[in-house]
């Protein structure tokens, strides 16, 4: 019972830290699109996360709290809980590699460890907005929590076997890629312990599949309902295949050459470096070097767990610190380098203790164990003092985001976004708030694909030709929307051939036969000034573009229609966000 104190408190205390930064409606990107498919059973983005999809449901049917909200806590749950089992794996570790069990040197290095890791910025944004990857490092922290506890028993415990199975193919219903790159790792650990031969392994993965196969096909049953939010509506087998391979999204072949291979490796090691700093990533590598001579089969383990996890972002088109995804990506090998560090600090108390001149008295064991702390509060002291609380999301408002971009489009309106972030806001808006109106929402960008087309089709016109391009699919859907409904439809390149017909509106532009002649001034406000400032708060780097390009647009607009002062307002808006006058 004594042993369960400290993860308990771990637990609570960073269940407490993360709930104080939750973001208090829904948030944006992945997260929005995700609360949109939990409350509404939708289907979002390949893989799908069906083990995800199915204990959030849950979660927001026992929890009653507003649900955007309450999503927002299901992460920061899971990452408490994920912290709280990652140092108990720590623990278990270093009681494996060193001889003498000094339990509470074991205890508070190992938890100096876990609370680096659990305020760093990589860890704390996956655990105050909804998104996989705190669920997602539980599950992780549970398998190798099994898979030490199979190379230290004396025989082979099929019970364990089955239990890592079970885990193994639960968590592969959370984050697929990451899962599956997780597992070779763990494998050959427990074969280079001679704790599974072949045999065994090609059966514990046969059954792990076994389990997981399940997960996946409860997305062809959403599908079939054509709900509010069905990307690539993997109805069919066919579709099922290409939805769960990802067939539509293309590999660009060029992220396997050289300079592609150098430029994420760089990004993950600054990434490590801004989490536990340059200092704390060296003793993390000294830690693994002292875990491969004291058992190599762990440190070659270990080596395996993060060169896969450093490979798992390398099909990232670019690299930069604001892509939160690739956060959540690293987390696992933020995990291993909170490992790491810790048999390193482990190590030099040991070091500390041999070398004082009484052996096996308290009061050495005190000192050497202070000079620890003292040596981990020098090495973490910046990267603590830069990540406290910098996963603090409660001042940003997804709500008000897309309630600013409905209030400019008529309640009859079919809206067309070409912004990603904005469709999954739009769509987490309507689930989670129950918002009853005649607006219907479509991505332009989803009719790049034949699945995409159609479900527009059938929301529309199901005499609309579905096998063209995107753009000539758009040409004709509005051609025949706007005879007899208004028409909202956000700036984006896309839409730039036809904006000389349209009427700026807010975020967009609004077309509506009767008045498309009658046109009046406008000038930048205060709503446009808290659109760009939400977006540098978040580090929506896209969306900035985004706005730039929306202004300038809007200015070309006014500037033909001669209304000089109004073009005038939106080409400075666009020169002051190239200035950086909006950015904090």
């Amino acid at each position: 019972m004594r042993k369960l104190v400290p993860p308990a408190l771990i637990f609570l205390a960073f269940g407490v830290y993360f709930a104080l930064q939750t973001c208090p409606t829904f948030y944006f990107w992945d997260s929005a699109e995700l609360t949109a498919a939990v409350l509404k059973d939708g289907v979002p983005h390949p893989p799908g996360f069906p083990l995800l999809l199915l204990l959030a449901k849950i979660w927001t049917a026992l929890v009653p709290l507003e649900k955007a909200f309450g999503l927002n806590l299901f992460s920061g749950f899971f990452a408490a809980v994920g912290l709280a089992v990652w140092y108990l794996v720590i623990v278990k570790v270093l009681r494996y590699l060193f001889v003498r069990n000094d339990r509470l040197s074991f205890e508070l290095l190992s938890t100096i460890c876990i609370i680096i890791m659990g305020i760093s910025y990589s860890f704390s944004l996956q655990a105050t907005r909804f998104e996989v990857y705190s669920l997602n490092f539980f599950m992780i922290a549970a398998l190798v929590y099994l898979t030490q506890s199979i190379v230290e028993s004396d025989k082979k415990p099929i019970a364990l076997y089955l239990l890592f199975s079970v885990v193994a193919g639960l968590s592969m219903g959370v984050h697929l890629l990451t899962i599956v790159l997780v597992i070779p790792g763990l494998l050959l650990y427990l074969y280079l312990n001679k704790k599974a031969d072949p045999l065994n392994l090609i059966l514990i993965l046969a059954l792990a599949f076994m389990i997981a196969a399940p997960l996946y096909l409860t997305l062809i049953f959403l599908a079939r309902n054509q709900p509010l939010l069905n990307w690539g509506d993997p109805s069919n087998a066919g579709r099922f295949y290409a939805y769960l391979f990802a067939k539509e999204f293309k590999v660009d072949t060029s992220s396997f050459n050289l300079p592609h291979l150098f430029e994420n490796i760089s990004f993950v090691l600054k990434l490590l470096a801004r989490q536990f700093g340059v200092p704390g990533v060296f003793l993390a590598a000294i830690g693994l070097v002292i875990i491969y001579f004291k058992k190599i089969a762990l440190g070659i383990g270990l080596s395996i767990i993060i060169i896969l996890n450093v490979f798992s972002s390398v099909f990232a088109g670019d690299f930069f610190y604001e892509n939160l995804d690739l956060h959540g990506y690293h987390i696992i090998s933020l995990g291993v380098v909170a490992l790491s560090a810790a048999t390193a600090l482990v190590s030099s108390y040991n070091f500390v203790r041999k070398k004082a001149s009484r052996k096996n008295d308290a009061r050495t064991d005190l000192t050497a164990l202070a000079i620890a702390i003292i040596i981990s509060a020098f090495i973490f002291a910046v990267p603590v003092m830069d990540n406290f609380l910098s996963g603090d999301l409660s001042d940003v408002d997804g709500r008000r985001y897309a309630e600013s971009v409905l209030a400019d489009a008529p309640a009859d309106a079919a809206v067309f976004t070409s912004y990603y972030n904005t469709y999954f806001c739009l769509m987490a808006y309507k689930a989670a708030y129950d918002l009853n109106n005649n607006q219907t929402i479509q991505c332009i960008y989803n009719w790049d694909h034949r699945w995409g087309r159609e479900q527009a089709a059938a929301l529309f016109d199901r005499n609309i030709p579905i096998d063209t391009d995107r753009q000539s699919f758009y040409r004709e859907i509005l051609n025949r929307l706007m005879r007899n409904r208004p028409v909202y439809i956000e700036y984006d390149n896309s839409s730039r051939p036809i904006a000389k017909y349209l009427i700026p509106r807010g975020s967009g532009y609004l077309f509506v036969p009767q008045d498309t002649l009658s046109v009046g001034p406008e000038f930048i406000n205060e709503d446009i000034s808290f659109h760009l400032k939400e977006a540098s708060k978040s580090g929506q780097i896209e969306w900035i573009k985004t706005w730039t390009l929306w202004f300038n647009n809007r200015g070309e607009y006014f500037e033909r229609r001669d209304e000089k002062p109004a073009a005038e307002s939106y080409f400075a808006a666009r020169d002051k966000i190239a200035a950086g006058a909006y950015l904090k």
